[in-house]
């Protein structure tokens, strides 16, 4: 790893006088209707961010999120790490980001916040136990909707897939089990049964199936689930072997869900941990043609026990506490449920210091306007937040004649 973050550095001279492309038309015409659709929102809105973005390492054109389950920072990278794989081999590899925080409980509500910089409704902070659509959903302020019931957002609310598309950029989602039970969900895509009278059930594992539809952010939004695209590039998690043969068929942006064995979610019987699920598939993606180009982040989705948040998070139009109502002693004592609490995070890139750990805030919000950073794209959502931090120096590790970051259109 360290050859091919030597590799790439020397290669930096010539890379950073580059700027981005600008946008095709079709993605100038999908930024302005998003901007319609989101009305008159506060300063912050997506599109709209308060200063200059920090430097970014130009060359990055793949990104992979790694999602598992119910981990805090402490079991994750304390004394006594419960995936030792995670803590004692890939963390000397790469960047552990110590202040990363959830913004939600239960799981549902953070992966749609890294796909759309979305806050949670009702249902979705109840992880949806069936799969309905948002049929009363209305626009409200910060890119957000207000909606009583449902799980799917409208059409009109924009993703990151489709900001990617509409900048001719790539993207898939890549899902272990999915498909395996088609009584349960779609082979590609991963839709399960919709409608109030269906109760979801990949909810839980069956045998042979651990796929969960609440780990797969892109079926959660109209924009996605209503196109031929969800189809094309919400794949079962094999897909990924194959793409990852060449730069060129692994997608610039990957959003990747083990099954509930294999993210910590179930106690299941060994070898299916996510440790062992990691040292599978880490090597597979460092030793690909598109890893000296490449950013990983692994996470979790909530902190046990945690309901903590950071960053200024707003609670969203929908549910005073995204981290659960304050009931509990535990969240009384931190002011309510305000967020998915201490995660912590890894970055694998070679353009991160190995062994190093940053100190700054970070939630699921600045990851996404981390990677709408690398790739030119306006902020969406809550990622649009004013004042939310993304990644920057204490992360990138990049040269002094790195040319200073341009605002985001």
């Amino acid at each position: 790893m360290q050859a091919t973050r030597r590799t790439v550095r020397r290669r930096w001279a010539s890379r950073a006088a580059h700027s981005t492309s600008t946008w095709s038309r079709a993605g100038v015409l999908a930024a302005l209707l998003s901007t319609l659709f989101l009305g008159a929102c506060s300063p912050g809105a997506a599109g709209s961010p308060d200063a200059p973005e920090p430097a970014q390492p130009s060359a990055v054109k793949h990104v992979f999120v790694i999602m598992l389950e119910n981990v805090s920072y402490d079991s994750a990278y304390g004394t006594k790490p419960i995936y030792p794989y995670l803590a004692n081999t890939l963390r000397p590899s790469g960047e552990l980001l110590s202040q990363f925080y959830g913004v939600a409980h239960w799981s549902l509500g953070n992966y749609l916040a890294i796909l759309g910089g979305t806050a949670p409704t009702k249902d979705i902070q109840g992880d949806c136990t069936h799969y309905t659509d948002m049929t009363d959903a209305k626009p409200a302020a910060d890119g957000q909707v207000t909606s009583k019931n449902g799980c799917v957002f409208p059409q009109s609310v924009p993703t990151l897939a489709g900001q990617l598309a509409a900048k001719n950029l790539t993207w898939k989602g890549y899902m272990q089990d999915m498909g395996n039970d088609p009584s349960r969900e779609q082979a590609t895509c991963g839709r399960p049964s919709l409608g109030t009278d269906n109760a979801d059930l990949t909810q839980n594992a069956v045998p042979g199936d651990n796929y969960a539809a609440r780990h797969n952010p892109f079926v959660y939004f109209s924009s996605v689930r209503d196109t031929p695209a969800c189809a094309a590039n919400v794949r079962p998690l094999g897909q990924l072997t194959t793409d990852l043969r060449s730069a060129a068929t692994t997608p610039n942006f990957a959003f990747i869900s083990p099954s509930l064995c294999d993210d910590g979610h179930n106690e299941c019987p060994a070898p299916r941990t996510p440790d062992a699920w990691l040292s599978t598939w880490i090597p597979r993606i460092t030793s690909s043609p598109a890893y000296k180009d490449s950013m990983i982040v692994i996470l979790a989705d909530e902190a046990k026990n945690d309901s903590r948040a950071c960053c200024m998070e707003p609670s969203g139009p929908n549910v005073a506490y995204p981290g659960g109502p304050p009931s509990s002693t535990l969240r009384q004592a931190e002011g309510g449920g305000t967020g998915g609490g201490r995660i912590g995070a890894l970055v694998l890139s070679p353009y991160v210091k190995a062994g190093s750990t940053s100190t700054v805030p970070y939630n699921d919000y600045s990851l996404l306007r981390s990677i709408e950073n690398l790739f030119s794209l306006p902020h969406l959502g809550y990622a649009a937040q004013p004042g939310l931090k993304a990644f920057g120096p204490d992360v990138w590790d990049l040269p002094s004649n790195t040319p200073p970051a341009t605002p985001t259109p």
